[in-house]
Formats: structure tokens, C-alpha cells, sequence
């Protein structure tokens, strides 16, 4: 698939809706533990995907890190830079689910 054309892709455009689904309909009328896996699941689809039709040379490196930052961000060890966002603004509020 060409990188032009990875926006427009079905897998793309069914991930972002989504994303758009679970977070402004189905969280708020649910808000369980499936509404929040089904958000992981289409995010570390769409947000690399994205990021790889922006950057075609990183592909590999956008994927990799991409993982490597959703593990830091469900760890305990996120949790003083989710607590320093909160602490420098009251506009930008930030939590974990367990």
C-alpha cells in the first residue's frame, strides 16, 4: 500500500471510528473495562498507522515505539509524569484506568 494512500484505507478509517465510537458515545454510557481495552486496541492501531503514512522511513522505529511508550504509559512508572501534567495545568488532566 502506498503511504498516500494508508489514510484512506478501510483498517484506518474503521479504527478512527472507532475510537470516535467508544470515546464520545459508548464511554460515557458505559465506561468498563471494555470500552477502555477496545480504546487501546484501536489507538496502537490507528496512531502508528497514521504516524507511518506521515514518516514512510520509520516505519519500523513508529511501531516499536509506539509499544514501547503504551507499556511505560499502563505502568506504575508513568504515574509522577501523569501527576507533573496534572500539577502544571488544571486544563490538561490525565489518569490511568486499572
Amino acid at each position: 500500500m502506498k503511504d498516500s494512500n494508508k489514510i484512506s484505507s478501510p483498517f484506518f478509517i474503521v479504527s478512527v471510528s472507532i475510537l470516535i465510537l467508544n470515546d464520545w458515545i459508548l464511554k460515557p454510557g458505559f465506561h468498563n473495562d471494555l470500552t477502555g481495552k477496545l480504546s487501546d486496541f484501536a489507538g496502537l492501531f490507528a496512531f502508528p498507522f497514521f504516524l507511518s503514512a506521515l514518516i514512510p522511513s520509520q516505519v519500523k522505529r513508529i511501531h516499536i515505539l509506539t509499544g514501547i511508550l503504551f507499556v511505560f504509559w499502563k505502568s506504575e512508572w508513568s504515574q509522577p509524569f501523569i501527576e507533573l501534567i496534572n500539577w502544571m495545568s488544571t486544563y490538561l488532566q490525565s489518569s490511568r484506568l486499572f
